[in-house]
């Protein structure tokens, strides 16, 4: 899992603009810090806009419950 992550970002550099990346760089620090209201608030906009890497961190937020509300309570 680590490999394909460390794969995704070097990916990220290849395609997209610096300003991208640096975008989508704070969010990563956000979500590694456990800090997941904030990189969703970072994350969505750009994964609207069809990135990739946001769509990827955006999806196994939704899937593992991390900063967001599902509407379920377990």
């Amino acid at each position: 899992m680590k490999l394909f992550l460390m794969l995704m970002v070097i990916l990220s550099l290849v395609c997209f603009s610096h300003q991208a990346f640096a975008d989508i760089k704070d969010a990563e620090l956000a979500y590694m810090a456990e800090d997941y209201s904030w990189a969703v608030n970072e994350l969505k906009p750009m994964a609207e806009k069809g990135n990739p890497l946001a769509q990827y961190y955006l999806g196994e937020m939704y899937s593992n419950g991390r900063g967001v509300w599902t509407g379920f309570l377990i």
